[in-house]
């Protein structure tokens, strides 16, 4: 049994895309929703490590920093991001089984992100939030050469406080606190990782007046997706349209992280034009 451990989730796909993941791969077995409250993360973790529960989960928010906590081994990514999104459980002769977690995100976003054909050496991106997806999206940035980044959201002080305990040490990058009134057509990419458009709630207009920071020709990049042959875009991808720039949503890394946690939890290599085949309506 896999599944996906959050709060606020029945929304998911990751249910069918794993659903059609193991159906690839020759695989029995099914993927659950577990919505947990903080308070029952805790219990679910020591059930899985006793191997009473699932053998692999993703993780989502709020929990992707949480559940480190849980974990008996990480990977070299974790290790810097401080969050995870993939935990496995394997079983020892003389233990009750480890977990080991992972970090997928940074994987899924960077494939994406190449995809996209968008980013160069020494460009500037804006980072809405900072949870545990702003954190790898930020690592996939500097790996691919970005030298100037901005942080900006809806609470100033987490803003520096992201900046002060998470971006003060990592790589050879300019980090900044965005002050959208002073910053005008500088930055060619914009990353939202905050749920906009769920749970009833619109856009805030402190990230609808970062739009103005922008360049021409800049990419939005909406971690929230709308699965293909939806009807609609995200809030995020229809409003950065409107204003004339390239937007695309978090399908692609949502499909790219999936299969590396599926690799992980299997050891079964999958390719995207296999899965988006078993995914379209037959």
């Amino acid at each position: 049994m896999l599944g996906l451990v959050g709060k606020g989730i029945d929304h998911s796909r990751s249910p069918a895309i794993h659903g059609a993941l193991l159906e690839l791969a020759g695989l029995s077995g099914g993927y659950k929703l577990f919505d947990l409250p903080e308070e029952e993360l805790s219990s679910f973790m020591v059930r899985m490590k006793d191997g009473l529960g699932p053998m692999g989960i993703n993780v989502t928010i709020p929990h992707k920093i949480a559940v480190r906590s849980f974990v008996d081994r990480v990977d070299s990514r974790v290790e810097i991001l401080g969050a995870l999104n993939t935990v496995v459980y394997e079983e020892y002769e003389d233990t009750s089984g480890i977990l080991k977690g992972y970090n997928t995100d940074v994987y899924g976003f960077g494939a994406a992100l190449e995809e996209a054909e968008h980013g160069c050496p020494g460009a500037s991106a804006i980072v809405y939030g900072y949870g545990g997806a702003a954190r790898a999206v930020v690592i996939t940035l500097i790996e691919q050469g970005y030298r100037r980044i901005a942080i900006a959201g809806r609470n100033r002080d987490s803003v520096q406080e992201f900046l002060n305990g998470f971006c003060e040490n990592i790589g050879e990058c300019h980090f900044e606190a965005l002050d959208s009134a002073s910053r005008i057509n500088e930055f060619d990419l914009l990353v939202n990782c905050a749920p906009f458009g769920q749970g009833g709630r619109g856009l805030p207009l402190e990230f609808s007046s970062l739009f103005s920071c922008l360049e021409k020709g800049a990419l939005v990049f909406d971690l929230v997706y709308a699965p293909p042959g939806s009807s609609v875009s995200t809030l995020v991808v229809e409003e950065a349209r409107s204003q004339g720039y390239r937007a695309i949503d978090g399908w692609g890394m949502l499909m790219h992280q999936a299969l590396e946690s599926f690799r992980i939890w299997t050891g079964v290599s999958i390719d995207k034009p296999a899965l988006e085949a078993a995914l379209s309506p037959k």
